[in-house]
């Protein structure tokens, strides 16, 4: 009901302006005198009750006198093929002079919101007027029109209707566009308090503050906007209060016009207090105003906390005096800033992959230079910003920024920030976009810019070592990181312990660098290690953590020629350049490569070695010592291996190789490289050889230095040699033959290269198979230095026994030096059995997965579940996708088939749920075909177009086949489907002689609790229900399913067990075949179920000719009683004509519910089949012709044959002349048994267990 004050209101309104018509709703329904058009159940006009409606209470605000019911309309959410058009048309109305047209109106709409849907398919709104009648066409007046978008509160709209004085008119409100397909999104409009009256109003709200705002700033002024729904007003008032204080209040003589927006802002700046937060609300008045519900807004603001200054990070105040702006986490890992304090991190961490900065608290800075210091680790060179902020999120004053050089653990840095004016700034500090990782921060400290000279590098000596010379130039830059010019700045080295040589920098500017390079040199001709030392010694540095750097200088003589490394602890390792350009953290280690129990060495326990991190390119230097080497032909020889395989196939990892005369890097970058050697995927844990021919032009000393580029693999480098040694290499071996079927012999061809320094020839080549006796070639042709040749060897491998085949190649040469490289074993492929009829594949086994062949979008799949889900176990083929305008194929193995008359078979489903056969349907073809290509596949099997099974339950095909010529074949399967949206699975595959023979039927009975195994249960796969064993009435051993509906899912098909097939029954025309069942169903809440769903509810015997689901359509009995107790059903069939039968057990169920939720549950204890005219099981002896056990069949007598059938009826297995047979090499299960004798035949059934 209405509040008391708003009825009162509506007297004084009616007796001082003469209202002709109100409708506001609170009948709960729309009344019948208004017309209403509605596209359909979804897309409509309803009434919509205030308590307990989402909308109305979450989202739509401003109306609190709206009673308990409104009007809405609902559009939006996508339907195909709908588009929503819908009408509320009040009755006649008569108008008078000065009428105005009031109503109050707020929406919440979603879709129209929607960033994703364009402007021509949303949801228009208009208010329009007819002067004659209610047709749509009539309606040529518009009041009004929007298209609506976003939630907008309520708010009161009026419109003059003098244009009508004197007339009779309806009013529609007309809700309608051309939507498109976006799911899940709804626009609702909502209407109440609908008017005709003399009142020309205004409805004044305020929709925002602009200001305050959260910051660090404590007198702001308070900013708003006030819009105006209605007539024009005149004059109106602003007021404001802070956290409920004192009201303030301001007339504003301006008009604000209706439809119009204005901002105001208070004349006197509110004071607002530090390391608060304070709510700040603003509300308009005024005399025409006909809402007040939405006058005000109220907005909470918090002024952040200040810290001092100066400032000093510790582990207590690290998380409250600084934060993250932005922070996500995406999988395990947290984008942006956060802090951690524990035994894997410390510190402030920023993880690449969106914009954030680290906030301080609110800070006091003095105008001009102040020292940000800082300890951080970074996994590269990384640029860091600083910003000093004035208005939340505005990053738009750089106050200072450095570049960092890499640093594995926590390092000092600083940098100097410029202030322009003493105030209260927020300092935001990120790494700049081009930096990828992870970065830390921690002990930040913030001061006045005092002096302090930093050393950045030491330039000269280069290297960590050298040939033993004098005369070496010590050279080093340093960085002024404090704020101020700095003259005069004494610089100091000292090496070996020596005499300090100290030299002075006439000048270095604030926040820049100078190299300096001392007029002494030291002496490095002593063999062995040094050390030296530079540091600044400025008279009042601020900071001395940062004035020194110290190099270990290994000096050493040239090495001779052969050279030689591995690596090992015994080796003069430091006496290699390890050269890192950018000093991040990847460069070559000389180190043991062990982890674990796996050594990754080529041989001993230590390499060359060279890490690798996403996103850090590599651009390192390995460089050997000095090697005395004369002029003539030579060779550089190593190996190479990555342990991680690449996570993009752009990334390109390369090894450079060079020869050069000097051990500076950028003069021998300057050369050409020898040869490059790109790691891939393949070199993943396989070491490969690196090779080059070299001629060394003159006696001399000499470098071997390795470049490393790219990103997206570490490397592992061993066994280096610079020599004139023989060697060949095996670079590659392949076999002619791939597994397949029928195959009969293999070529085996290997790439032999010339890894030394003169020609090779007349050298031997071997293969064994299976590690069997060496079969031996000579290979005559000549190969030159760096030069391979392909061999193949002309005693081929037979292969035409079925089984696995892996070979194994050599090259032997008198003089090679190098035995590493000179074998080599291939990939094995498998010489197939052709398969035999019965053919039967459900995709189950890596076995049979493998003797498919897939190609396009076809999958030969394992691991399928849930909505992907096979038909029986985890395997099936799978194509998604569309097929090229040819076709995707996929082809199975071969299979040797005798001509004759077959029953073929499969399972297939498509897109679970999706009915639409444009996007979905599939276009398949099966064919029968001598070889694996499209052109052989000349037998069709099977072909449909625009299938759509619409479960997740497969359907069977069964087609009977003629093969008119035996041979070998083929089965190719070929898609056609041109949608992309859908996909097709297809299971057990199932080629097997026709059903022939069957149990003859006297009596069969089932309890299931001893003979459930023989019956077939369809839809086996996990994914479906199944029938399981259990108890039921009075502890009674049963089979147990059920089937639950929901009432907020409409016209779900029951989930219920497949179809439970009884063995196969040979039966005459005219056999009256007898069936009871003995079952018991329940229903949890059946008064929740309509009539039509109570009568689904069922579980029944069905017989069919053909073991089909869909053939099971002759009913023998009926069970539809719900009780406690068991119930019997029972029925009579006659048999139309001789064959073999079949007999299923099916239950069905509900597929939705009123309301609540309805469980349906099934018990099956037993079936009972008899033949009235048979007394059992056929015996035209009268005595028992055989026993069974141990899976034998034992003879007891004479016979003429005996034949061995599936349940199915197929036969599988004849026999004469023998008195036992084996049968334990067939699949377990149950088989039927005829026995033929002069006197007639008899038939059982046996288990092979």
């Amino acid at each position: 009901m209405r509040k008391l004050f708003t009825f009162l209101f509506g007297v004084f309104a009616i007796a001082a302006f003469g209202q002709t018509f109100q409708e506001t709703f609170e009948s709960g329904d729309i009344p019948g005198t208004w017309t209403v058009v509605n596209t359909n159940d979804t897309y409509k006009w309803s009434i919509a009750p205030y308590e307990g409606t989402s909308d109305l209470e979450r989202t739509i605000s401003g109306y609190e006198q709206g009673g308990a019911y409104a009007v809405s309309s609902q559009t939006g959410r996508a339907m195909d093929d709908v588009t929503p058009d819908q009408w509320l048309i009040s009755p006649s109305v008569s108008v008078e002079s000065g009428d105005v047209l009031n109503f109050m109106m707020g929406h919440n709409s979603s879709y129209n919101g929607n960033a994703n849907v364009k402007d021509e398919n949303k949801v228009k709104f208009e208010v329009v007027v007819s002067t004659t009648g209610t047709a749509p066409e009539d309606f040529t007046y518009t009041l009004f029109s929007i298209v609506p978008e976003s939630a907008k509160n309520w708010s009161n709209y009026s419109f003059s209707l003098d244009q009508f004085a004197g007339q009779q008119i309806h009013i529609a409100f007309h809700d309608y566009g051309t939507t498109a397909s976006i799911p899940y999104i709804t626009n609702t409009l909502y209407l109440d308090d609908i008017r005709i009256n003399k009142e020309k109003v205004s409805d004044l709200q305020v929709t925002g503050i602009t200001s305050p705002v959260s910051s660090c700033n404590t007198q702001q002024f308070v900013t708003a906007t006030v819009s105006n729904i209605g007539f024009d007003c005149q004059t109106y008032t602003m007021n404001c209060q802070i956290d409920g204080g004192e009201k303030v209040s301001e007339t504003v003589n301006t008009p604000l016009a209706g439809g119009n927006t204005a901002t105001y802002t208070f004349t006197s700046p509110a004071l607002l207090v530090a390391g608060s937060a304070h709510e700040v609300k603003v509300w308009a008045e005024a005399s025409s105003d006909s809402n007040h519900d939405n006058d005000a807004f109220a907005t909470e603001v918090e002024i952040g906390d200040e810290i001092p200054f100066p400032f000093s990070m510790t582990d207590d105040n690290a998380e409250t005096t600084f934060s993250s702006s932005y922070t996500r986490t995406s999988g395990w890992v947290t984008m942006g800033w956060a802090y951690y304090n524990d035994a894997m991190m410390k510190g402030w961490v920023y993880n690449s992959g969106l914009t954030s900065y680290l906030l301080s608290n609110c800070i006091a800075l003095p105008k001009g230079a102040v020292k940000l210091s800082f300890d951080y680790m970074a996994l590269s060179t990384a640029k860091l910003n600083v910003y000093l902020v004035t208005e939340p999120g505005v990053y738009d004053y750089l106050a200072g920024s450095i570049d960092l050089p890499a640093a594995e653990e926590y390092t000092a840095g600083s940098i100097t920030l410029s202030v322009p004016d003493d105030g209260i700034y927020t300092i935001a500090i990120t790494p700049d976009d081009s930096y990828f990782g992870s970065f830390y921060l921690d002990y930040i400290k913030i001061d006045e810019a005092g002096a302090d000279v930093a050393i950045v590098s030491v330039d000269s000596p280069m290297h960590n070592a050298t040939l033993a010379k004098s005369g070496v130039t010590v050279a080093a830059t340093f960085r002024n990181a404090g704020g101020e010019t700095l003259t005069d700045i004494p610089v100091c080295y000292q090496f070996d312990d020596g005499e300090i040589v100290r030299e002075t920098i006439d000048r270095i500017e604030a926040g820049e660098s100078a190299q300096h390079t001392f007029t002494s040199t030291i002496d490095l001709s002593a063999i062995g290690s040094h050390t030296l030392k530079v540091w600044a010694e400025f008279d009042g540095d601020t900071e001395p953590g940062n004035d020194s750097a110290t190099r270990t200088i290994s000096a050493y003589e040239a090495y001779d020629f052969p050279f030689e490394a591995s690596f090992e602890a015994d080796e003069q390792n430091d006496n290699w350049i390890t050269y890192n350009a950018d000093s991040d953290i990847l460069y070559w280690e000389i180190t043991q490569v062990i982890d674990g129990n796996i050594n990754y060495a080529k041989d001993g326990v230590q390499a060359a070695y060279m890490s690798s991190a996403s996103g850090i390119e590599h651009n390192d230097w390995l460089i050997s010592p000095a090697i005395n080497a004369s002029e003539g032909k030579a060779r550089i020889s190593f190996y190479y291996t990555t342990r991680m395989s690449s996570s993009s196939g752009d990334d390109g990892c390369n090894i450079k190789l060079y020869l050069a005369t000097t051990d500076n890097p950028d003069e021998i970058s300057k050369g050409e490289p020898l040869a490059v050697f790109t790691l891939t995927d393949e070199n993943v844990l396989v070491y490969k050889q690196g090779y080059s021919p070299v001629e060394i032009p003159a006696d001399g000393t000499y470098y071997v230095a390795f470049y490393n580029d790219g990103m997206g693999h570490d490397i592992i480098l061993d066994d280096i040699r610079f020599d004139q040694s023989e060697d060949l290499s095996i670079l590659s071996a392949s076999n002619s033959s791939v597994s397949g079927f029928n195959l009969t012999e293999n070529t085996v061809t290997m790439e032999i290269s010339n890894h030394g320094t003169t020609a090779q020839s007349g050298f031997k080549a071997t293969y064994s198979v299976n590690g069997g006796a060496a079969v031996e070639e000579t290979v005559q042709q000549s190969i030159a230095p760096g030069e391979s040749l392909q061999y193949s060897f002309s005693n081929k491998v037979d292969v035409s026994v079925p089984g696995t085949y892996q070979i194994s190649v050599s090259v032997v040469a008198d003089n090679d030096a190098d035995t590493y490289n000179n074998n080599w074993t291939l990939p094995e492929f498998t010489s197939y059995a052709n398969a035999g009829l019965p053919y039967d594949v459900d995709f189950d086994t890596e076995e049979q997965r493998a003797q498919w062949t897939a190609s396009g979008n076809w999958m030969v799949a394992a691991n399928l579940t849930t909505s992907q889900s096979a038909y029986n176990g985890k395997g099936a083929l799978y194509h998604t996708g569309a097929a090229p305008a040819d076709g995707d194929w996929v082809y199975s193995g071969c299979i040797e088939i005798p001509a004759g008359t077959y029953d073929f078979s499969f399972f297939y489903r498509t897109f679970m749920n999706m009915t639409d056969v444009e996007r979905y349907g599939q276009n398949f073809s099966i064919y029968l075909g001598k070889e694996q290509n499209p052109e052989a596949m000349t037998i069709p099997l099977y072909s449909i177009e625009g299938t759509v099974v619409t479960t997740k339950v497969y359907e069977k095909v069964l087609k009977q086949v003629e093969i008119e010529e035996s041979g070998n074949y083929y089965i190719g399967v070929k898609c056609t489907t041109t949608s992309s949206w859908g996909t097709l699975y297809i299971d057990m595959i199932t080629l097997e002689a026709p059903a022939t023979e069957g149990l003859v039927l006297g009596t069969y009975e089932s309890d299931f609790a001893d003979n459930l195994d023989e019956w077939y249960q369809y839809n086996p796969a996990d994914n479906f229900k199944q029938w399981e064993s259990g108890e039921g009435v009075d502890g009674a051993s049963c089979l147990t399913a059920s089937t639950t509906s929901y009432f907020f899912y409409d016209d779900m098909a029951a989930d219920l067990p497949g179809l439970l097939v009884a063995p196969a029954f040979k039966l005459h025309k005219g056999d009256e075949i007898n069936a009871s069942l003995d079952y018991r169903i329940a229903v949890d809440n059946i008064d929740d179920l309509t009539e039509e769903d109570k009568a689904r509810i069922k579980i029944g015997v069905y017989l069919a000719d053909k073991n089909l689901p869909q053939a099971f359509t002759t009913q023998m009995a009926l069970g539809t009683t719900i009780s406690d107790g068991i119930q019997t059903a029972t029925g009579k069939v006659t048999i139309p004509a001789d064959g073999i039968y079949y007999v299923g057990i099916l239950a069905d169920g509900q597929r939705s519910a009123i309301s609540n939720i309805v469980t349906s549950s099934y018990e099956l204890y037993g079936v009972k089949l008899w033949n009235d005219d048979n007394g059992g099981i056929s015996n035209a002896t009268g005595q028992k012709l055989f026993v069974y056990a141990n899976n034998t069949v034992h003879m007891l007598g004479d016979y003429t044959d005996i034949k061995v059938y599936a349940v199915s009826g197929t036969l599988v297995g004849q026999y004469s002349g023998i008195d036992e047979i084996y049968l334990g090499n067939l699949p377990k299960g149950i088989y039927v048994i005829t026995v033929n004798t002069d006197n007639g035949a008899a038939t059982d059934k046996v288990i092979v267990r």
